[in-house]
């Protein structure tokens, strides 16, 4: 038998909330990206790389006799007493051999940083001390073991006092401070143990651009610690830091920018800077004409943009285009930052059009050719998280982002390799693109990909295959091209995540080659046990197609799949319900409203326009999901005489609506919390903002972030379980039949044989084809307002919470089994297959689940007890077997 494609990634991903790519904190060397929710790494950049050329910033070479200063009038240094010679030639000499890289070398062999730091502190004049401070400055460029020298010889707190004298020793005391605080440890020495934050921020607001320079260069580095992140924040540095952002010269941009990119990283002082109005200083620094600026303000809009609420202001500041441009700029960290940055910003649905209306999709997809795997790591990232969104599908391939994408998938990075296989199964979600990616030779990597040790790219690769595999041509593709064998593997073998791409790809590859999928049956049978839900639906999809004989008819095993599963099953259903009761049967503008066409779903309501224009619905749908249309209609009056007597009731609505397409869209989301149906005929502006106005008026937030493209939580389940909660307002009553003292399931609800539980037709016929049928005709049961089920009255409570979606209680083994009774005597296909599942997970007596088997519809259940029988060559009969 043939099962329709089910892709469990049917929800293209891309940003692992159901699953998304993890924000990146723009820090040096690596970015934070993952499908596995929320793990970050940054490497906080010390600027090291631009230290060398601010060193020398205020030194210049000295003429000096060379007959007064050479090498052999001090190789005996080491012996030198400072009382042996004067200061003030001692210092001139040590900061001329300062100047060059072997005089530098020269001074460490003889020790020369002690003597340093005590004529800096008891240089006999100033002219001493500025020299001894320039060569100290000098040498601190070094290595780590002449800074750790200089610490351990007591240079900072004299360092700190000469850095607030403002004379010409001034820069030198600064940016020695600045280079020894490129060192983990020393860091914290300056903040901690000196207490040297407020003297080196103070110097923010010095006029001399040198000593600006150095005092953010420090901070710079300072802000590589995360305790003094916030250290410098509380302290008052960030409003300095970006005062600083406006000076002329380029060395305090480059190093304030760099010290409030590493302060952003911090999660208190990403609001603080959004606050303290950086977005727009940075918008304007990203058009600097310094790379080394940009690259800094790139990595600050990267780690802000990590932060959800401040991407809401990164693009309404129009920050995003700044970081469009900053993709164009041919400098590799530029473009990784300002790419991850981007990437970061569309994380949030509401923003992914507005990365792509920025103009960025294209340098984006042209990043992707970089020789740089960081900046392709970055792309792919972001180009993932974009294809999650379908109307960004169709610009992809229009911007001939296909090939591409499938060359970042042929990478050696798994990191590149998880995103762009995630992107090519983000692609290949539908119909449009699923030929396409294999003709583009998207399969050949695929493979390859299935076979990788990373467990990301395993998922990622299997939900490429799962999606791909929806297509018939598709099928013997990959088929011929050796992909069941990883797929079985991986079903064996893999994370759960894993194994429910893979069964799902077996699944629709065995709907038309099941011999060739015959071998993956043992493996599949183990996965029945598995205690993922989606992973044992997926199984038993395969079991199905690949044994429709031996399995029994089953029209298919779940119509709908996924992380929410039922959940989708009862949209769907009630999708089908306003479907058959909602949909016009009027003629828009005539005086008297058409009589509506007699479809059996029990409507007891109609809404009725100021033109007369009436849609039937069922109040108590209606009044569960508004508050607003509760207070307008009198919902126990409606209930208590409109079953005996099908009367409906009109609710005259004084709204004055352009459309009845309005009112339509309305009801559908009150029934589905979607609009689809209506979706198409929902496309001017002028109908959203009028639909909107509705959703304020009754007070639907998750409505009005529909028409306003802001994504809202859903109340959707909580207001169907208040829904059946209202035992008043059903309008029939199920009774258990079985005599057993009633267990207390639901707090919202008690059973026993003679209260039994008040239900609503509309639900029960929308859920179940039972149902369905018994209210089409004019059966005792149907007319009497009563019905009687032959089960326990926890078990009709345990049904009665899966067909109005509540939450199902704990069961066991004997429980799961009378579920199952019930759920094939009411069609109900999805409840039976979640027992049929939650036995085989569980299964302890093969005996009294083979003396089920006869009176349940379980095509699984019972492949599953043969398979056992055979394997373990039990003696257990199974009637009619």
């Amino acid at each position: 038998m043939e099962t329709q494609e089910i892709n469990l990634s049917s929800s293209a991903i891309g940003s692992d909330s159901e699953e998304k790519t993890s924000e990146g904190e723009g820090g040096e060397g690596t970015y934070a990206a993952s499908l596995n929710p929320k793990y970050t790494t940054t490497n906080q950049i010390n600027i090291q790389p631009q230290r060398l050329k601010i060193v020398n910033i205020c030194e210049t070479e000295t003429n000096i006799d060379d007959d007064e200063i050479s090498l052999s009038n001090i190789e005996d240094d080491d012996e030198l007493s400072l009382y042996d010679r004067d200061h003030t030639t001692l210092a001139l000499e040590y900061r001329e051999l300062s100047l060059s890289k072997e005089g530098r070398q020269t001074l460490i062999e003889l020790n020369a940083v002690p003597k340093l730091v005590l004529l800096i502190r008891n240089g006999e004049n100033e002219e001493v001390k500025l020299n001894a401070l320039r060569a100290l400055f000098n040498l601190s460029v070094v290595d780590e073991s002449t800074r750790k020298q200089i610490v351990s010889a007591g240079a900072v707190p004299l360092l700190l006092e000469a850095a607030l004298e403002a004379n010409s020793a001034q820069p030198n005391a600064v940016g020695t401070l600045a280079n020894l605080a490129t060192e983990s440890d020393i860091k914290l020495i300056i903040v901690s143990k000196y207490q040297g934050l407020k003297p080196i921020l103070s110097l923010l607001r010095s006029e001399d651009a040198t000593v600006k320079a150095h005092a953010c260069r420090a901070l710079f580095a300072i802000a590589a610690n995360d305790d003094n992140k916030l250290a410098i924040a509380q302290a008052g540095g960030l409003p300095l830091l970006l005062e600083c952002m406006g000076s002329s010269s380029v060395a305090v941009q480059i190093n304030a920018a760099g010290a409030l990119a590493n302060l952003a990283i911090h999660p208190y002082n990403k609001p603080k800077l959004v606050e303290g109005g950086a977005l727009a200083i940075m918008k304007r620094m990203a058009f600097s004409e310094s790379d080394k600026v940009q690259r800094q303000v790139a990595r600050c809009l990267f780690a802000l943009a990590a932060h959800t609420e401040n991407r809401k202001h990164i693009v309404e500041s129009g920050c995003i285009s700044a970081l469009a441009y900053m993709l164009c700029i041919q400098k590799e960290e530029v473009q990784r930052n300002a790419a991850g940055a981007l990437g970061n910003v569309a994380m949030s649905d509401e923003f992914k059009a507005a990365v792509v209306d920025s103009g960025a999709l294209k340098p984006l997809i042209m990043l992707s050719l970089s020789n740089s795997e960081s900046v392709k790591r970055q792309t792919a990232r972001t180009i993932f998280t974009l294809s999650a969104k379908e109307e960004i599908k169709a610009r992809i391939i229009e911007e001939k982002g296909l090939p591409n994408i499938i060359r970042l998938a042929c990478s050696t990075s798994p990191e590149i390799q998880r995103d762009a296989s995630g992107a090519l199964a983000n692609l290949a979600i539908g119909s449009e693109n699923k030929d396409l990616v294999i003709k583009c030779g998207g399969l050949e990597p695929l493979l390859n990909l299935l076979r990788s040790d990373q467990s990301q790219v395993q998922r990622q690769s299997a939900r490429a295959i799962f999606a791909l595999a929806g297509s018939n041509e598709n099928q013997i593709e990959i088929i011929k091209g050796g992909g069941v064998p990883p797929l079985v593997n991986l079903l064996a073998n893999g994370h759960d995540e894993v194994k429910k791409h893979a069964a799902g790809a077996i699944a629709n590859l065995a709907s038309n080659y099941p011999k060739e999928c015959a071998g993956a049956i043992p493996i599949l049978l183990e996965s029945l046990q598995c205690s993922n839900l989606e992973v044992r639906r997926q199984s038993s999809r395969a079991i199905i197609n690949i044994c429709p004989e031996d399995a029994g008819v089953a029209l298919s095993v779940s119509r709908y799949v996924g992380q929410n599963g039922e959940k989708q099953r009862l949209r769907h259903d009630m999708r089908e319900l306003y479907r058959e009761t909602c949909i016009p049967s009027y003629s828009f503008g005539k005086e008297e409203e058409k009589e509506a066409v007699v479809i059996p779903t029990f409507y007891d309501l109609k809404l009725v326009l100021r033109n007369n224009v009436a849609v039937p619905c069922h109040s108590a749908i209606v009044t569960a999901r508004s508050t607003v249309l509760k207070k307008m209609i009198d919902l126990t009056t409606l209930s208590s005489k409109a079953y005996k007597t099908n009367i409906v009731t009109k609710i005259y609505l004084d709204w004055e609506l352009s459309h009845p397409i309005l009112l339509e869209s309305l009801l559908e989301y009150l029934y589905t919390d979607s609009i689809k149906i209506n979706s198409s005929r929902l496309k001017s502006a002028e109908l959203k903002g009028e639909l909107l106005l509705l959703a304020q008026r009754l007070q639907l937030p998750r409505l009005e972030g529909l028409m306003s493209g802001i994504k809202r939580p859903s109340s959707w389940c909580y207001d169907f379980e208040a829904f059946s909660s209202g035992i008043n307002y059903g309008d029939i009553t199920i009774y258990p039949t079985a005599a057993q003292k009633c267990r207390k399931l639901s707090p919202t609800r008690k059973t026993d044989a003679t209260i039994g539980c008040r239900v609503n037709r509309c639900v029960l016929l929308a859920r179940s084809s039972y149902f369905k049928a018994l209210f089409s005709h004019p059966w005792k049961d149907a007319s009497s307002g009563v019905l009687h089920l032959d089960c326990a009255p926890n078990i009709l409570q345990f049904v009665i919470c899966y067909i109005y979606g509540l939450h199902l209680p704990t069961l066991g083994e004997e429980d799961w089994l009378q579920v199952l009774e019930a759920a094939s005597q009411l069609n109900l296909t999805g409840l039976a297959r979640l027992a049929e599942s939650s036995i085989v997970a569980t299964a302890t007596d093969l005996y009294n689940i083979a003396a089920h088997l006869p009176f349940v519809d379980a095509p699984i259940l019972k492949l599953y007890v043969i398979y056992n029988i055979l394997v373990n060559d039990l003696d257990i009969y199974v009637e009619g077997l």
